[in-house]
């Protein structure tokens, strides 16, 4: 599907990643519209700030890398952009400022819900916050499941334009 894609050119794959982003961020947002009530500030700090030290901050490098790979992504298509040299700073700029809100929300939002550590500890983790105060299989948690979806869809197509 993704190499059919973008046979069909740049701008119908760039319109395809921007329909799945957009997804994928609007999930975000409703993320936190079912977070924020079951909020807790208490529990954001109830963990040790770094409960595993220095290894622990070296072991999130991978993924840190991973935010910042699908940015570092836009000036691959310089040549399809009608003004790279005020575009690709721009764009820069907005999608770290995006990663950064967007990172800093969730993270915040996820800690307050408490059950640190199993959700630390799975592939799905969000959901599973969901999960802890909305309860297994519920909508809320089943509608963030699929919603997910969208984001590794955007990654992964990202990474092939990229």
């Amino acid at each position: 599907f993704f190499i059919f894609l973008n046979y069909l050119g740049m701008k119908t794959s760039a319109t395809f990643e921007l329909a799945v982003t957009v997804i994928a961020l609007l999930g975000l947002v409703v993320y936190w519209f079912l977070a924020a009530p079951h909020f807790d500030p208490a529990l954001v700090m109830s963990e040790p700030l770094l409960p595993n030290g220095f290894s622990g901050v070296m072991a999130a490098v991978p993924f840190a890398i991973w935010f910042y790979l699908a940015i570092e992504g836009g000036a691959m298509s310089a040549e399809e952009m009608v003004n790279p040299q005020k575009d690709i700073p721009k764009g820069f700029l907005s999608g770290m400022a995006t990663l950064l809100v967007m990172a800093a929300l969730t993270l915040f939002l996820t800690a307050g819900l408490g059950n640190v550590e199993a959700v630390s500890a799975v592939d799905f983790p969000l959901p599973l916050a969901l999960a802890s105060v909305y309860g297994d299989g519920s909508m809320p948690v089943l509608l963030m499941s699929g919603i997910g979806l969208f984001g590794l869809i955007a990654s992964l197509h990202g990474i092939i334009v990229g």
